[in-house]
């Protein structure tokens, strides 16, 4: 099977000022060792040409927490923390990952239409490495979003992370919409992807759905 679809999920609450408490759960089905992602781990079922023909089911969970350390000021970007911790399932042993990205964002003009960057430059430690698997990973994607009107705004991402074992590093370009739904309190997002190398899926659609669904006095 040489695709592969997935759904994720994530709740965050606020705990305190600037930090937020995160659970999250993955789930998906098809081809688990296409070189990355969906958090899935290795199935060791690949056929000589490095496809996998059988499809399986997989998922990750996950529980972490987000700091923001600044706020945008003047020449100073906004920057936050991630760190978590993973559990990587499929048809094979459980993997365990600890995660830590700083998260970084610049508006360059603002105004109404505003055009904004962000830069994310994390690492990943394999808990429980096995032969052949790099015990430490770096992840990196940067981001340029152009709002052109009051609730849209037009998304181009680079992403880049090093893969657990000997393939050729993850690299992808995607394009998306954003769009606020302001009486529903939510944002929808719509993107495509394309891999850039052989070890990446060559085509990924995604689509996202953010709810604000209240807030702690």
């Amino acid at each position: 099977m040489r695709s592969t679809f997935g759904a994720e999920s994530e709740y965050s609450i606020g705990v305190i000022p600037n930090l937020d408490f995160r659970v999250g759960q993955t789930g998906a089905y098809g081809n688990l060792d296409i070189r990355r992602r969906l958090g899935t781990v290795s199935t060791d079922q690949d056929s000589p040409d490095g496809g996998n023909e059988r499809a399986a089911l997989g998922g990750t969970t996950r529980i972490g927490a987000l700091y923001q350390l600044t706020m945008e000021r003047g020449a100073l970007p906004t920057i936050g923390v991630v760190g978590r911790v993973r559990a990587l399932y499929g048809p094979g042993r459980v993997a365990y990952d600890t995660e830590a990205v700083a998260l970084f964002g610049k508006t360059l003009v603002g105004g109404d239409l505003p055009l904004g960057i962000s830069l994310n430059l994390g690492w990943i430690g394999r808990l429980n490495p096995q032969p052949g698997e790099r015990p430490n990973r770096y992840l990196v994607n940067g981001s340029i979003g152009q709002a052109f009107s009051r609730d849209t705004a037009l998304v181009a991402t680079y992403a880049r992370e090093q893969q657990d074992r000997g393939a050729a590093d993850f690299s992808l370009v995607q394009v998306g919409l954003r769009h606020r739904l302001r009486k529903q309190r939510a944002i929808l997002g719509v993107a495509a992807g394309f891999g850039l190398n052989r070890d990446t899926p060559q085509f990924q659609v995604a689509v996202a759905i953010q709810w604000e669904l209240g807030s702690l006095k």
